[in-house]
């Protein structure tokens, strides 16, 4: 009997193994955006780096496409979606204060968010009748734009602008990158 109810006992565990054991899972699918299907941002950076000068213009900071940090809520591109997504910066065209980037949108209209960093470099002024240049960190008025679009849209952003307000002189001397 002993032996009947070990058989038993054992046909029953295997049982309860083999019916609960791991199911094969499907691996996870990438996140579907339709990348063709965009709208094109532009703006401009402005500032006055040069205060010692008659008149004072407006000139274009020595920016990079790696200074724009370019963003989506990736609901807004999928709603089975979380997180952000992150338009690359390599897809940022920047010259003469002008910058510009299509990025993907859904038809019912996404919210794009560019981010610009703050920027190593020089400001001149005058002292008296002294003119002073000083190395530093410029910092933008407005640090970031949103704006909602649609497929085949072109947005302007507008202008960023910043002035002598904006500069923080650098403890290092000679180094604009700081």
């Amino acid at each position: 009997m002993k032996k009947v109810n070990l058989i038993f006992a054992s046909a029953v565990f295997a049982l309860t193994v083999g019916l609960s054991g791991c199911a094969k899972e499907d691996p996870a699918k990438p996140l579907e955006i339709n990348k063709n299907q965009t709208a094109t941002f532009t703006g401009k950076v402005l500032y006055i780096n040069n205060t010692a000068l008659t008149p004072q213009t407006w000139a274009a900071p020595a920016l990079t496409s790696s200074d724009f940090m370019v963003t989506i809520d990736y609901k807004e591109l999928n709603p089975l979606a979380s997180g952000t997504y992150v338009v690359g910066n390599e897809n940022v065209k920047y010259s003469n204060g002008v910058f510009t980037f299509d990025a993907p949108v859904a038809l019912a209209g996404t919210t794009v968010t560019v981010v610009i960093s703050n920027k190593g470099g020089t400001r001149t002024y005058k002292d008296n009748s002294d003119i002073v240049e000083k190395n530093g960190i410029w910092e933008f008025s407005n640090k970031s734009y949103s704006a909602k679009a649609y497929p085949g849209q072109t947005v302007d952003l507008g202008t960023n602008t910043f002035t002598s307000g904006n500069f923080s002189e650098s403890i290092s001397a000679g180094d604009p990158s700081n």
